[in-house]
């Protein structure tokens, strides 16, 4: 079973109905306590693994004195939002003060998912927060009717034609615990998990890179 080629194939998991999602999840952070500071007024946002761009103008609501930035584990199709200034390379230093990773880590098997986690690292301001929502694999992956398992639990593979995509399904708190390993060797990250209060709806958490004196 061949998964080295996953992270391009991953184009194909694109949806057009995200607005809604970054909608739904961007209300929902605003009320939980490490969102609501002087810090979440940041000057430069990232979204993460952007697809078409549809949860720009959710970002632009919530963030409308920041400046935003996308970009996409693949060159993103159709994009279309003039103040989403799309970018094809990360900055090589910390720049931003939000990262957004929606959907993003669950179409990656286990090496692009860390690769993923660490570049996002590496741009994020000291005080700067990384959020990721991924699927559950409760009452939404496992549904799919027709996949192929990988060594990976829960993780499946679907056709896209003759192509092969990725899929992960996570379980409660998964995603939290994938993160700390992620960060094991990194005291200035902290990992929390935000409360899930839909079962049939993505698993959140987040990072808060620390400022080390």
């Amino acid at each position: 079973m061949n998964l080295s080629n996953l992270r391009e194939t991953s184009v194909l998991t694109r949806t057009t109905n995200t607005g809604i999602t970054y909608a739904r999840i961007l209300s929902r952070i605003k009320q939980e306590p490490p969102f609501r500071g002087a810090f979440h007024h940041p000057s430069m946002v990232l979204d993460f693994g952007t697809g078409y761009g549809n949860g720009i103008p959710a970002l632009e609501t919530h963030y409308p004195t920041a400046t935003i930035h996308a970009h996409d584990l693949v060159h993103p199709l159709e994009w279309r939002h003039s103040r989403g200034l799309l970018i094809d390379f990360l900055p090589e230093e910390p720049t931003y003060g939000l990262v957004l990773a929606i959907y993003v880590l669950n179409v990656l098997p286990l090496v692009d998912r860390l690769d993923a986690v660490m570049e996002i690292y590496d741009i994020l301001l000291p005080g700067g927060i990384a959020l990721f929502c991924v699927r559950p694999w409760h009452d939404d992956v496992s549904r799919t009717k027709q996949y192929d398992l990988t060594p990976e639990r829960n993780g499946i593979l679907t056709k896209h034609g003759n192509v092969d995509t990725f899929q992960k399904g996570y379980l409660p708190l998964e995603l939290e615990s994938e993160l700390e390993w992620f960060f094991s060797k990194h005291p200035d990250v902290e990992v929390h998990a935000l409360p899930r209060r839909d079962p049939s709806r993505g698993m959140t958490s987040y990072i808060h890179k620390k400022e080390v004196p």
